[in-house]
């Protein structure tokens, strides 16, 4: 796969990154699904709830799949949130039937991507959070060819 746009974000403190996620939100379209990639505590979660705002999802009903796998929210565009941190095998992930959830025209968001990506031959785009110190963050959005 080719990277085809790319857009780096520095986040230097929380608002900065609610910021960054309406910003990516803008270019996001039913249908997209988006790889999220980055340590544990690099804020995946916490930016996907920026960008569930501005699609009228309310932040509090934005959590972490961690246990559930799947969570599915309604607000101006119906959201799948996947984390794959718990998955043991492509099997597992093989199981949650991703071709079900596309069914649904919204916009799939998939945490813990690098532990899939392998298996995934379709368009993406990924969003890559790094730790650069206790609050500061490089974000990396970029949109993939198949």
């Amino acid at each position: 796969m080719n990277i085809i746009k790319e857009i780096k974000f520095l986040s230097e403190k929380l608002d900065d990154t609610k910021k960054i996620g309406l910003e990516i939100a803008k270019i996001l379209n039913k249908g997209d699904t988006v790889g999220f990639i980055g340590n544990l505590g690099a804020g995946k979660t916490f930016l996907i709830k920026s960008i569930c705002s501005f699609f009228n999802v309310p932040e509090h009903d934005v959590t972490s799949p961690s246990f559930t796998l799947v969570n599915e929210y309604s607000g101006n565009t119906h959201i799948i949130h996947l984390d794959t941190y718990r998955l043991n095998n492509d099997i597992e992930f093989e199981m949650l039937d991703l071709d079900f959830y596309a069914s649904k025209h919204g916009i799939i968001f998939i945490e813990w991507f690098d532990k899939i990506q392998h298996l995934y031959n379709h368009k993406i785009k990924t969003v890559e959070i790094e730790i650069l110190d206790e609050n500061k963050r490089s974000i990396i959005y970029r949109e993939w060819d198949a």
